[in-house]
Protein backbone atom coordinates (compact mmCIF):
# COMPACT_ATOMS: atom_id res chain seq x y z
CA UNK A 1 0.00 0.00 0.00
CA UNK A 2 3.16 2.52 1.28
CA UNK A 3 4.46 1.85 -2.45
CA UNK A 4 1.28 2.15 -4.38
CA UNK A 5 0.85 5.75 -2.52
CA UNK A 6 4.32 6.54 -3.25
CA UNK A 7 3.66 5.95 -6.89
CA UNK A 8 0.76 7.81 -6.51
CA UNK A 9 2.54 10.61 -5.56
CA UNK A 10 5.26 10.39 -8.26
CA UNK A 11 2.57 10.49 -10.76
CA UNK A 12 0.87 14.01 -9.29
CA UNK A 13 4.83 14.87 -9.68
CA UNK A 14 5.03 13.61 -13.09
CA UNK A 15 1.77 15.60 -13.96
CA UNK A 16 3.07 18.85 -12.60
CA UNK A 17 6.54 18.68 -14.27
CA UNK A 18 4.37 17.83 -17.54
CA UNK A 19 2.23 21.09 -17.56
CA UNK A 20 5.19 23.09 -17.22
CA UNK A 21 7.16 21.49 -19.74
CA UNK A 22 4.21 22.11 -22.32
CA UNK A 23 4.24 25.64 -21.57
CA UNK A 24 5.53 27.38 -24.59
CA UNK A 25 7.24 30.49 -24.48
CA UNK A 26 4.97 33.43 -26.36
CA UNK A 27 6.45 34.09 -29.85
CA UNK A 28 7.72 37.15 -30.89
CA UNK A 29 4.70 38.53 -33.16
CA UNK A 30 2.66 37.38 -29.80
CA UNK A 31 4.87 39.86 -27.43
CA UNK A 32 4.56 42.64 -30.12
CA UNK A 33 0.71 42.14 -30.16
CA UNK A 34 0.80 42.38 -26.58
CA UNK A 35 1.71 45.57 -26.21
CA UNK A 36 -0.10 47.32 -29.67
CA UNK A 37 -3.20 46.18 -27.23
CA UNK A 38 -1.56 47.25 -23.58
CA UNK A 39 -0.34 50.95 -25.37
CA UNK A 40 -3.79 50.87 -26.78
CA UNK A 41 -5.67 50.61 -23.89
CA UNK A 42 -3.69 52.69 -21.41
CA UNK A 43 -3.74 55.30 -24.14
CA UNK A 44 -7.46 54.90 -24.89
CA UNK A 45 -8.21 55.21 -21.19
CA UNK A 46 -5.49 57.99 -20.09
CA UNK A 47 -6.01 59.74 -22.66
CA UNK A 48 -9.55 60.31 -23.48
CA UNK A 49 -10.49 60.70 -19.26
CA UNK A 50 -8.09 63.68 -19.63
CA UNK A 51 -9.84 65.14 -22.58
CA UNK A 52 -13.45 64.70 -21.06
CA UNK A 53 -12.37 65.36 -17.23
CA UNK A 54 -13.83 68.54 -17.32
CA UNK A 55 -17.14 67.31 -18.40
CA UNK A 56 -17.16 64.13 -16.90
CA UNK A 57 -16.01 65.93 -13.56
CA UNK A 58 -13.69 63.61 -12.62
CA UNK A 59 -10.66 64.99 -11.61
CA UNK A 60 -7.05 64.38 -11.46
CA UNK A 61 -7.81 61.56 -9.05
CA UNK A 62 -10.76 60.06 -11.31
CA UNK A 63 -8.14 60.05 -14.26
CA UNK A 64 -4.97 58.51 -12.70
CA UNK A 65 -7.07 56.12 -10.74
CA UNK A 66 -8.69 55.52 -14.42
CA UNK A 67 -5.16 55.01 -15.97
CA UNK A 68 -4.33 52.67 -12.92
CA UNK A 69 -7.05 49.98 -13.54
CA UNK A 70 -6.53 50.33 -17.66
CA UNK A 71 -3.00 49.33 -16.72
CA UNK A 72 -4.02 46.45 -13.86
CA UNK A 73 -6.66 45.30 -16.95
CA UNK A 74 -4.01 45.22 -19.38
CA UNK A 75 -1.81 43.70 -17.43
CA UNK A 76 -3.60 40.90 -16.07
CA UNK A 77 -5.18 40.04 -19.50
CA UNK A 78 -1.99 39.96 -22.09
CA UNK A 79 0.79 40.37 -18.93
CA UNK A 80 1.57 36.50 -19.42
CA UNK A 81 2.53 37.42 -23.12
CA UNK A 82 3.96 40.62 -22.86
CA UNK A 83 3.27 43.96 -20.00
CA UNK A 84 5.57 46.50 -20.45
CA UNK A 85 2.83 48.87 -22.54
CA UNK A 86 5.23 51.75 -22.10
CA UNK A 87 9.53 52.32 -23.71
CA UNK A 88 10.85 52.99 -20.47
CA UNK A 89 9.42 49.88 -18.94
CA UNK A 90 11.01 48.08 -22.04
CA UNK A 91 14.33 50.04 -21.20
CA UNK A 92 14.49 49.68 -17.79
CA UNK A 93 14.22 45.67 -18.46
CA UNK A 94 16.49 45.85 -21.26
CA UNK A 95 19.31 47.62 -18.07
CA UNK A 96 18.17 44.56 -15.72
CA UNK A 97 19.10 41.95 -18.17
CA UNK A 98 15.63 40.71 -18.74
CA UNK A 99 15.15 41.73 -22.20
CA UNK A 100 17.06 41.56 -25.57
CA UNK A 101 18.47 44.83 -26.72
CA UNK A 102 17.26 43.44 -30.30
CA UNK A 103 14.09 43.22 -29.11
CA UNK A 104 14.13 46.96 -27.58
CA UNK A 105 13.46 48.92 -30.84
CA UNK A 106 10.80 46.80 -32.03
CA UNK A 107 8.44 46.83 -28.50
CA UNK A 108 8.79 50.53 -28.50
CA UNK A 109 7.50 50.95 -32.17
CA UNK A 110 4.12 48.85 -31.09
CA UNK A 111 3.88 50.25 -28.07
CA UNK A 112 4.22 54.17 -30.14
CA UNK A 113 1.80 52.21 -32.81
CA UNK A 114 -0.98 51.42 -29.93
CA UNK A 115 -0.75 54.63 -28.46
CA UNK A 116 -1.15 56.68 -31.10
CA UNK A 117 -3.92 54.79 -32.60
CA UNK A 118 -6.19 54.94 -29.89
CA UNK A 119 -4.95 59.19 -29.65
CA UNK A 120 -6.18 59.30 -33.15
CA UNK A 121 -9.72 57.13 -32.57
CA UNK A 122 -10.41 59.86 -29.81
CA UNK A 123 -8.95 62.88 -32.37
CA UNK A 124 -11.83 62.11 -34.61
CA UNK A 125 -14.42 61.29 -32.62
CA UNK A 126 -14.71 64.41 -30.13
CA UNK A 127 -18.21 65.70 -30.55
CA UNK A 128 -17.90 69.70 -32.18
CA UNK A 129 -19.93 70.81 -29.87
CA UNK A 130 -17.40 70.30 -26.92
CA UNK A 131 -15.19 72.87 -28.24
CA UNK A 132 -16.22 76.10 -30.31
CA UNK A 133 -15.95 80.26 -30.32
CA UNK A 134 -17.70 80.41 -26.94
CA UNK A 135 -15.41 77.92 -25.17
CA UNK A 136 -11.67 78.55 -23.73
CA UNK A 137 -10.95 75.23 -26.46
CA UNK A 138 -11.85 76.40 -29.82
CA UNK A 139 -10.44 73.33 -31.50
CA UNK A 140 -10.23 69.56 -31.00
CA UNK A 141 -6.78 69.79 -30.89
CA UNK A 142 -6.93 72.61 -27.67
CA UNK A 143 -8.85 70.09 -26.33
CA UNK A 144 -6.54 67.00 -26.96
CA UNK A 145 -3.80 69.18 -25.30
CA UNK A 146 -5.60 69.01 -22.29
CA UNK A 147 -4.09 65.25 -22.13
CA UNK A 148 -0.48 66.38 -23.36
CA UNK A 149 2.26 66.33 -21.19
CA UNK A 150 4.06 69.77 -20.49
CA UNK A 151 6.12 71.93 -18.51
CA UNK A 152 6.44 75.82 -17.85
CA UNK A 153 3.14 78.06 -18.61
CA UNK A 154 1.46 74.62 -19.87
CA UNK A 155 1.84 72.63 -16.88
CA UNK A 156 -1.55 71.90 -15.27
CA UNK A 157 -0.27 74.24 -11.95
CA UNK A 158 -0.36 77.37 -14.65
CA UNK A 159 -3.23 76.09 -17.28
CA UNK A 160 -5.61 74.96 -15.11
CA UNK A 161 -6.44 77.97 -13.32
CA UNK A 162 -5.97 79.98 -16.25
CA UNK A 163 -8.98 77.83 -17.64
CA UNK A 164 -11.26 78.23 -14.91
CA UNK A 165 -10.09 82.22 -14.68
CA UNK A 166 -11.40 82.63 -18.60
CA UNK A 167 -14.26 80.09 -18.22
CA UNK A 168 -16.02 82.76 -15.87
CA UNK A 169 -15.89 85.23 -18.21
CA UNK A 170 -16.76 83.41 -21.07
CA UNK A 171 -19.93 81.60 -19.20
CA UNK A 172 -21.32 85.55 -19.11
CA UNK A 173 -21.26 85.71 -22.83
CA UNK A 174 -17.83 87.79 -23.27
CA UNK A 175 -15.42 85.61 -26.04
CA UNK A 176 -11.83 85.00 -26.22
CA UNK A 177 -10.88 88.24 -28.48
CA UNK A 178 -12.80 90.75 -26.00
CA UNK A 179 -10.81 88.57 -22.89
CA UNK A 180 -7.30 89.80 -24.86
CA UNK A 181 -8.78 93.25 -25.49
CA UNK A 182 -9.51 94.06 -22.00
CA UNK A 183 -5.87 92.71 -20.64
CA UNK A 184 -4.27 94.62 -23.47
CA UNK A 185 -6.30 97.65 -22.61
CA UNK A 186 -5.51 97.31 -18.78
CA UNK A 187 -9.15 96.95 -18.11
CA UNK A 188 -8.85 93.71 -16.72
CA UNK A 189 -5.67 91.92 -14.90
CA UNK A 190 -4.39 88.12 -15.04
CA UNK A 191 -3.22 86.85 -11.89
CA UNK A 192 0.20 85.31 -11.58
CA UNK A 193 -0.69 81.84 -11.46
CA UNK A 194 2.75 79.52 -10.91
CA UNK A 195 4.41 78.13 -13.59
CA UNK A 196 6.82 74.61 -13.54
CA UNK A 197 10.55 75.52 -14.76
CA UNK A 198 11.88 72.79 -17.22
CA UNK A 199 14.55 71.43 -14.45
CA UNK A 200 11.56 70.67 -12.15
CA UNK A 201 9.69 68.79 -14.74
CA UNK A 202 13.09 67.05 -15.36
CA UNK A 203 13.45 65.92 -11.96
CA UNK A 204 10.27 65.11 -11.45
CA UNK A 205 9.65 62.71 -14.18
CA UNK A 206 13.11 60.97 -14.00
CA UNK A 207 12.69 60.21 -10.21
CA UNK A 208 8.60 59.46 -10.81
CA UNK A 209 9.73 56.77 -13.93
CA UNK A 210 12.54 55.40 -11.60
CA UNK A 211 10.27 54.17 -9.08
CA UNK A 212 8.27 52.83 -11.07
CA UNK A 213 10.29 50.99 -13.11
CA UNK A 214 11.91 49.91 -10.01
CA UNK A 215 9.04 48.89 -8.58
CA UNK A 216 7.90 46.73 -11.95
CA UNK A 217 10.94 44.77 -12.11
CA UNK A 218 11.02 43.69 -8.46
CA UNK A 219 7.40 42.55 -8.30
CA UNK A 220 7.86 41.05 -11.63
CA UNK A 221 10.76 39.05 -11.13
CA UNK A 222 11.15 35.42 -10.41
CA UNK A 223 11.67 36.54 -6.67
CA UNK A 224 8.47 37.70 -5.62
CA UNK A 225 6.61 37.65 -8.85
CA UNK A 226 2.71 37.04 -7.62
CA UNK A 227 -0.72 36.57 -8.98
CA UNK A 228 -1.41 40.14 -7.31
CA UNK A 229 1.41 41.72 -9.60
CA UNK A 230 -1.04 43.80 -11.91
CA UNK A 231 -2.72 45.62 -8.85
CA UNK A 232 0.54 46.42 -7.18
CA UNK A 233 1.70 47.83 -10.72
CA UNK A 234 -1.27 49.47 -11.14
CA UNK A 235 -1.57 51.22 -7.80
CA UNK A 236 1.67 52.63 -8.20
CA UNK A 237 1.15 54.10 -11.13
CA UNK A 238 -1.50 55.49 -9.78
CA UNK A 239 0.02 57.03 -6.49
CA UNK A 240 3.28 58.41 -8.67
CA UNK A 241 0.92 59.90 -11.81
CA UNK A 242 -1.18 61.63 -8.66
CA UNK A 243 2.34 63.07 -7.71
CA UNK A 244 3.62 64.05 -11.27
CA UNK A 245 0.31 65.64 -13.00
CA UNK A 246 0.67 69.32 -11.50
CA UNK A 247 3.91 69.50 -12.67
CA UNK A 248 3.84 67.34 -16.27
CA UNK A 249 0.29 66.41 -16.48
CA UNK A 250 1.89 62.61 -15.60
CA UNK A 251 4.03 61.39 -18.26
CA UNK A 252 6.34 58.56 -16.93
CA UNK A 253 5.61 56.92 -20.40
CA UNK A 254 6.99 58.36 -23.38
CA UNK A 255 4.23 56.20 -25.90
CA UNK A 256 1.25 57.88 -24.21
CA UNK A 257 3.11 61.28 -24.18
CA UNK A 258 3.83 60.33 -28.05
CA UNK A 259 -0.04 60.14 -28.62
CA UNK A 260 -1.56 63.06 -26.93
CA UNK A 261 1.02 65.33 -28.47
CA UNK A 262 0.70 63.51 -32.05
CA UNK A 263 -3.20 65.37 -31.87
CA UNK A 264 -2.47 68.44 -29.59
CA UNK A 265 -1.26 71.95 -30.11
CA UNK A 266 2.10 72.50 -31.90
CA UNK A 267 3.83 73.74 -28.34
CA UNK A 268 2.63 69.19 -27.25
CA UNK A 269 5.66 68.42 -29.91
CA UNK A 270 8.00 71.20 -29.21
CA UNK A 271 8.11 70.06 -25.26
CA UNK A 272 7.96 66.48 -26.22
CA UNK A 273 11.72 65.46 -26.14
CA UNK A 274 11.35 65.40 -22.34
CA UNK A 275 9.24 63.29 -21.86
CA UNK A 276 10.78 60.96 -23.70
CA UNK A 277 14.46 61.95 -22.29
CA UNK A 278 13.48 62.27 -18.12
CA UNK A 279 11.36 58.82 -18.42
CA UNK A 280 14.27 56.78 -20.25
CA UNK A 281 16.65 58.38 -18.16
CA UNK A 282 14.94 57.27 -14.85
CA UNK A 283 13.87 53.77 -16.29
CA UNK A 284 17.99 53.09 -17.01
CA UNK A 285 18.62 54.51 -13.31
CA UNK A 286 15.94 51.93 -11.98
CA UNK A 287 17.23 49.05 -14.38
CA UNK A 288 20.97 49.56 -13.55
CA UNK A 289 20.59 49.78 -9.99
CA UNK A 290 18.27 47.05 -9.97
CA UNK A 291 20.65 44.56 -11.85
CA UNK A 292 23.76 45.58 -9.66
CA UNK A 293 22.44 45.88 -6.30
CA UNK A 294 19.08 43.95 -5.92
CA UNK A 295 19.82 40.59 -8.26
CA UNK A 296 23.36 39.43 -6.44
CA UNK A 297 21.55 39.51 -3.19
CA UNK A 298 18.32 37.25 -4.35
CA UNK A 299 18.18 33.69 -2.50
CA UNK A 300 19.20 31.45 -5.61
CA UNK A 301 16.86 28.46 -3.89
CA UNK A 302 13.83 30.62 -4.24
CA UNK A 303 13.52 30.44 -8.00
CA UNK A 304 12.97 26.87 -7.92
CA UNK A 305 9.51 26.76 -7.85
CA UNK A 306 9.66 28.67 -11.20
CA UNK A 307 12.23 26.38 -12.77
CA UNK A 308 10.43 25.48 -16.11
CA UNK A 309 13.00 22.54 -16.29
CA UNK A 310 11.35 19.17 -16.95
CA UNK A 311 11.47 16.79 -13.86
CA UNK A 312 13.58 13.03 -14.94
CA UNK A 313 13.16 10.44 -12.61
CA UNK A 314 14.85 7.07 -12.00
CA UNK A 315 13.47 4.18 -11.28
CA UNK A 316 16.55 2.63 -9.31
CA UNK A 317 16.64 6.64 -7.91
CA UNK A 318 12.70 5.88 -5.76
CA UNK A 319 13.81 5.22 -2.49
CA UNK A 320 10.96 2.77 -0.50
CA UNK A 321 7.82 4.49 1.44
CA UNK A 322 8.08 3.16 5.08
CA UNK A 323 5.75 5.27 6.81
CA UNK A 324 2.38 8.01 5.78
CA UNK A 325 2.68 11.30 8.00
CA UNK A 326 -0.41 12.90 5.72
CA UNK A 327 -1.82 13.60 2.74
CA UNK A 328 1.21 15.82 1.38
CA UNK A 329 4.30 14.31 3.24
CA UNK A 330 5.90 11.24 2.90
CA UNK A 331 9.03 9.89 5.32
CA UNK A 332 11.67 8.55 3.19
CA UNK A 333 14.17 6.15 4.59
CA UNK A 334 17.35 5.86 3.32
CA UNK A 335 20.62 4.35 4.15
CA UNK A 336 21.18 6.27 7.66
CA UNK A 337 19.09 8.94 6.95
CA UNK A 338 15.53 9.62 8.12
CA UNK A 339 14.17 12.38 5.68
CA UNK A 340 10.95 14.40 5.12
CA UNK A 341 10.46 15.23 1.62
CA UNK A 342 7.33 17.18 0.13
CA UNK A 343 5.88 15.32 -3.02
CA UNK A 344 6.55 18.75 -5.07
CA UNK A 345 9.99 18.39 -4.60
CA UNK A 346 12.81 20.92 -2.53
CA UNK A 347 11.46 24.27 -1.43
CA UNK A 348 8.24 23.99 -1.92
CA UNK A 349 6.84 24.15 1.93
CA UNK A 350 4.18 20.87 1.38
CA UNK A 351 2.73 22.95 -1.03
CA UNK A 352 2.45 23.07 -4.82
CA UNK A 353 3.94 25.61 -6.39
CA UNK A 354 2.09 28.33 -7.81
CA UNK A 355 3.58 30.00 -11.54
CA UNK A 356 1.94 33.08 -10.12
CA UNK A 357 1.93 35.95 -12.93
CA UNK A 358 4.15 35.77 -15.46
CA UNK A 359 5.79 38.70 -17.66
CA UNK A 360 7.86 37.40 -20.32
CA UNK A 361 11.09 39.82 -19.88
Amino acid sequence: MSAALHREELEVQDAFASDIAFEREPSFVARLGAEVFGSFLLVFVGVGLAVYAVELNVGALGVTLGIGLALMAGLATVGHVSGHFNPAVTLGSAMAGRTAWLDVLPLWLSQLVGGAIAAGALFFTIPASVFGSGKFLDSSRALMGRAANGFDTHAPLHSAPKAEFYEQFLGQGATLGQISDAVNAGELVLPAWPTVPLVSALFIEVIATALFVGIFLAVTGKIVRSVNTPLVVGLAFTMLLLVTTPFTNGGLNPARSFASALFAQPWALGQLWLFFAAPLLGAAIAGLVYRLAIVPTAPLETSDAYDDTPVEVNEEDIPLVEETVNANDVVVEEEGDDTTKSPYGPGSDDERPSSGFSTPL
